[in-house]
């Protein structure tokens, strides 16, 4: 067994541990979502932009420019005011609904494990259908921004004997999409203007064990407080647990565990990553049955962070392979004339029933300025950029909300002129 493995076996082991003595809380995030069929952050903004662009009187580089846009808050508050509240609202409503949705295994598991509580980021009811089936009852239903039921939440914390569940929705709940904290000016009253929300997230991360599934450790308002508790604390062993995916070719296990926990006091147990996280339901298996030899195993590289050529920046940095179960990448090579080639880079879906999604990005070579480009033409089958380069390189490619990394090193197109590939 591997040393990744090894030290993944020790946070399996501690967090089963946790959850016999202590009985932490789970704060669940959008990976959870996703399992039950409801959109990613990103996949959810793309649907957004697609209704506002409708009716907006954007130029192409504006409206490119917010489609490639990395603050997610600060999106959706153009969307809002593009659509209006009434219309934005109801969008919401309709996205997280549970109707046309199932119950999910991964919930399931979930409830199953034995946390005390759940915090959610998620505006559906998932969780909730999940607790009916398991437990034959409905849970306690908490909202943040209704302070009684809040009070009592907090209250309830210091006792030990409650067994009952409660499912505390810190950004709203699909049904009451006035309350969703989505927008930047959302996200501005609920965590800066106010001091509270702060205060009583603070409390709670300070006071109880946290395990953050489904969970990036990238939202900068929650990780802040984190930071802060393991300041305050001065934690360096860890209190809190995050369940979160390694991309086995790419990442290194041993750096990710000594971020989080330096960084924010929290260990990391991890999964294999692929596009529909089905290791997350994996590790929620093992846990649920307190079984080990379910955990799924990482194979990780012994070099996981790729040697970078200097000459040909992307190559190893998408994962090596242009093509994986649905998606494939492919280019085509002419001469221009002078010394110069036409180069079409295409991203094709080779499943009709997963067709691509926004935002798609090409990664050239750092003679091009910028080296990061969105597509030129996408369709649900295909998306296409069209330059012109002197010579191969190798070229990188994103899709899907990030889910899809292709690779393709043009020297190796068997079609492409001589001249090109010797360049």
């Amino acid at each position: 067994m591997s040393d990744a493995n090894v030290e993944n076996g020790h946070a399996f082991d501690a967090l089963l541990k946790a959850l016999n003595e202590n009985r932490p809380l789970a704060l669940i995030g959008a990976g959870v979502s996703v399992r039950a069929g409801y959109p990613s952050w990103g996949r959810l903004l793309q649907r957004l932009h697609e209704r506002a662009e409708k009716e907006a009187d954007w130029t192409e580089r504006e409206r490119v420019g917010l489609q490639e846009h990395d603050d997610l808050p600060w999106r959706a508050e153009i969307y809002q005011a593009q659509l209006g509240a009434e219309r934005f609202q109801e969008f919401l409503r309709r996205e997280f609904s549970p109707e046309g949705h199932r119950i999910d295994r991964l919930s399931c598991h979930l409830i199953k494990i034995g946390f005390s509580h759940f915090l959610t980021t998620n505006y559906d009811v998932a969780l909730e259908r999940a607790h009916r089936k398991i437990l034959g009852k409905d849970p306690f239903v908490v909202r943040w921004e209704e302070r009684n039921e809040l009070r009592s939440f907090i209250t309830s914390l210091g006792n030990r004997e409650s067994n009952s569940q409660q499912i505390v929705y810190l950004h709203g709940r699909y049904d009451r999409p006035e309350t969703c904290v989505l927008t930047e000016q959302s996200y501005i009253e609920r965590y800066i203007k106010s001091e509270e929300s702060r205060k009583k997230l603070f409390a709670i991360f300070a006071t109880k064990r946290i395990v953050f599934i489904g969970f990036s450790m990238t939202d900068p308002d929650l990780t802040h407080l984190l930071r802060e508790v393991a300041a305050s604390l001065g934690d360096q062993e860890g209190r809190h647990f995050v369940i979160m995916s390694l991309k086995e070719s790419e990442e290194d296990p041993h750096v990710i565990r000594k971020w989080t926990l330096a960084k924010f006091g929290v260990i990391p147990l991890f999964y294999p990553y692929t596009v529909n996280h089905s290791g997350l339901e994996a590790v929620m298996k093992a846990l649920s049955t307190t079984d080990r030899s379910k955990l799924p195993q990482l194979r990780v590289a012994a070099t996981a962070t790729p040697t970078i050529d200097p000459e040909d920046p992307q190559k190893g940095k998408w994962g090596g392979k242009n093509f994986n179960e649905d998606r494939v990448l492919t280019a085509s090579v002419s001469n221009a004339g002078d010394g110069w080639f036409d180069v079409r880079l295409k991203i094709t879906s080779k499943n009709p029933e997963r067709p691509l999604t926004r935002p798609i990005y090409f990664h050239l070579h750092d003679s091009f300025t910028p080296q990061k480009v969105a597509a030129d033409t996408v369709k649900k089958t295909e998306a296409i950029l069209d330059i012109s380069s002197y010579g191969a390189f190798t070229v990188g490619a994103e899709a899907d909300d990030g889910h899809t990394k292709l690779e393709l090193d043009l020297a190796h197109l068997k079609k492409a002129p001589k001249a090109f590939k010797l360049a």
